[in-house]
């Protein structure tokens, strides 16, 4: 499937169609199968990601492996990189492409930078971003941190930030909400105690998978001899077996939650038996 029918998939509303839903779902799976797509997006854990990077290519007009290339994952936090974000702009159409006005001297705090751009639909104003200087970045605690981009390439820091507050503050909806790469990894890394998950084999998932979908059951099935059946074979036999739009709900959180334990082909299979399972109960929206 090409990328312009990849974009004509994602730009329709897919969200409450189960023919649709399906057609996209291919598509990612698709993605995740290539390595040339990051490997957030790689594997039968990264269909979900490649679906949301397609949903917001199409609202862009971009292509959705450039999406998927210039999304950053920093601190937790999606961003964009800076040069993605300056070429949407420039691309538009409805803007010069942004040009850069120094000030203050060099290696001083008073060294700042402003994007300039002008507005061609409204007959060419001029448009100037906030203006950006090492006294502010040293004053947000951006010049001090360990490893700052602020201390060793300083102009190119002052370009890029300029730029993004310029394209968030005349056009916010390029950036979709989202800051930018080097923004998130200015910004204070939030403390997170981790602790490690207790180590489940396979066969005890499944075990505690059966033991879930099965609790509401008035007689729980005796184990099989010849050992515990597969994650794929439970959600299966529970998909068919839903009575109401509800349980098919709790499946779906179920399938979700066992997406890692599950190859691309299981997760396609599954998905497509919800869909067709959801066709025959009262309401057709999961």
């Amino acid at each position: 499937m090409s990328t312009e029918t990849a974009i004509s998939v994602a730009s329709t509303s897919f969200w409450d169609d189960a023919q649709k839903f399906e057609l996209i779902q291919r598509v990612a799976v698709m993605f995740s199968k290539s390595p040339l797509v990051p490997k957030e997006y790689q594997g039968a854990g990264g269909v979900g990601s490649c679906v949301i990077a397609m949903n917001m290519a199409s609202r862009m007009g971009a292509d959705p492996i450039m999406v998927m290339q210039n999304l950053y994952m920093v601190h937790g936090r999606p961003g964009w990189s800076s040069q993605f974000l300056v070429a949407c702009f420039n691309q538009t159409g409805r803007f010069e492409p942004i040009r850069y006005e120094f000030s203050g001297t060099e290696g001083k705090d008073d060294w700042g930078c402003t994007a300039v751009s002008k507005d061609l639909a409204a007959g060419g104003d001029e448009l100037r971003g906030p203006k950006i200087t090492i006294k502010i970045a040293k004053a947000e605690g951006w010049y001090g941190k360990n490893g700052s981009k602020w201390q060793t390439m300083p102009e190119l820091m002052l370009r890029y930030r300029s730029a993004a507050w310029l394209v968030r503050t005349i056009a916010p909806e390029l950036a979709m909400g989202l800051q930018t790469a080097e923004e998130n990894s200015d910004a204070e890394q939030p403390s997170v105690t981790v602790v490690d998950p207790p180590k489940t084999s396979a066969t005890s998932r499944t075990e505690a998978l059966a033991e879930r979908l099965t609790a509401d059951e008035e007689a729980k099935p005796a184990k099989k001899k010849e050992g515990v059946p597969s994650i794929h074979m439970v959600l299966s036999a529970a998909i068919l077996k839903a009575a109401d739009i509800e349980a098919l709900t709790k499946l779906n959180e179920e399938l979700q939650s066992c997406a890692d334990d599950l190859t691309a082909a299981e997760l396609a299979e599954l998905t497509g038996l919800m869909d067709k399972a959801a066709k025959t109960l009262p309401s057709r929206d999961l």
